[in-house]
């Protein structure tokens, strides 16, 4: 069992799956391991695994990632699982430059309207009414008082002397 490659992939040496935020990576190692057996180097642009002084896996990151905030450990003896924090949110199309991409206009990129702040939240409701408006060929409110406003500028240069 692998971890999902949800939004990810494989390649020869790993597994993968992230979601805006994050980047999962599991190396298969096939055999038992100790945490004292591997070696890990992971800056803001770059990642090295060693196990035993073998190298397993070694690149450049797509993009960089907040090395602070990464972590790994050894799950069921025979997987190191990293938990990856990108340091800006998007997708990336593969982890390693030079790796297989993923075409990433095919991924699900569904979020809850809830794992937004609340002004971003009312940025998207606003902007989810006037396409509704839009859709259903109506004005919204602020359209509305726009053509109100212009209407009452064209009768004053019509009539400059009425007030």
């Amino acid at each position: 069992n692998h971890i999902s490659t949800w939004n990810g992939g494989k390649t020869e040496k790993y597994f993968w799956n992230q979601t805006l935020n994050e980047i999962n990576i599991e190396i298969p190692m096939y055999k038992e391991v100790k945490t004292s057996e591997i070696n890990v180097e992971i800056s803001n642009k770059n990642m090295k695994v060693c196990h035993l002084n073998e190298l397993k896996l070694e690149g450049t990151f797509y993009e960089e990632v907040n090395k602070q905030e990464c972590m790994w450990n050894i799950e069921d003896k025979k997987k190191i699982i990293f938990f990856l924090e990108k340091k800006r949110e998007n997708w990336w199309p593969c982890v390693l430059k030079g790796d297989p991409e993923i075409d990433t206009t095919k991924i699900e990129s569904k979020k809850n309207l809830t794992d937004f702040d609340e002004k971003t939240q009312g940025e998207i409701r606003k902007f989810l009414h006037k396409q509704k408006l839009k859709n259903e060929d109506m004005a919204s409110s602020e359209e509305l008082r726009e053509e109100v406003l212009l209407k009452n500028v064209m009768d004053k240069k019509r009539y400059p002397f009425i007030n």
